[in-house]
This record gives structure tokens, sequence and C-alpha cells, in this order.
């Protein structure tokens, strides 16, 4: 996530309960240098929407990445991101999830019991190295 001012980028955690220690850990060591993890937010916020919220006035000015406490993340999933938001014409990057059917990888009423790592690295065998062009915003981020 570059700019061209000196934002900080910060990692926002959220959940209706504070994120497990190790877990925390885990996404810390799996970040970059410089860029930092907060989790304040994550015990007042319910949803994305009120996590974006409360993290945006929180932090103004900074780069924000917003994290579901718990999610399975994939290896490099941070410097996926983090590409995808260096394109022309980006604003925000999200990442497939199973939450919203709009953000699926799988097929509509679909289910999966694979490994989360093994969906990630189907889906990026087979897509491309592209960014998807969406014609909308997350309604999390609403």
């Amino acid at each position: 996530m570059e700019s061209s001012r000196s934002a900080v980028t910060r990692v926002c955690i959220y959940a209706a309960v504070s994120a497990d220690a190790n877990w925390l850990a885990q996404v810390a060591s799996g970040l970059p240098s410089g860029i930092r993890v907060d989790d304040s937010v994550s015990s007042s916020a319910l949803d994305a929407a009120t996590a974006l919220r409360a993290a945006a006035k929180a932090f103004p000015g900074d780069d924000l990445v917003l994290l579901r406490a718990g999610t399975v993340l994939p290896p490099f999933w941070f410097t996926r991101l983090a590409a995808a938001l260096k394109l022309p014409n980006v604003l925000v990057a999200g990442a497939l999830d199973n939450i919203d059917s709009a953000r699926s990888p799988l097929a509509p009423a679909a289910s999966s019991s694979a490994d989360p790592g093994r969906i990630d690295a189907l889906c990026y065998l087979h897509g491309g190295r592209v960014a998807l062009d969406w014609p909308t915003f997350s309604p999390l981020l609403s």
C-alpha cells in the first residue's frame, strides 16, 4: 500500500469478543515490518461496517485493513491485498470469502470441506493473477 503521504498501515481486528492471543501473534508474524496490528475496535465492533467506522475514527489518515478475528489466512494474504491496492484506480481491495455469497469462490449453495490453504492455492492457480474489476463496493463498507 504505497501512498504519496507517509500513512501508517494498520491491520484492525474486529469481532464480538477479543481475538485469541495465539491467532494475533500468527497474524503479526506474517506481516511486513512496519505494519501495525490493532485489536482495540474488536470488542465494540460486531460487524465490518461498525469496525470500519470505529477504526477510521480512531486512526484518521492511516491505511486500514479490516480483519475478522479468527479468520483462517493463507500465506501471503497481506502481500496480495497490498499489491491489488497499488493498481491504478483501485480504492478498495477485498478477498474472496464464504460469508457473502457475492464474493465466494464457490458456486451458489455449494460448500466445501477443503482446507482454506488449498482453496486459496486453487483460486490463485486458476485466477490468472489479475484483479477483478467489480462494479460495486461491498455492502459491508456502506
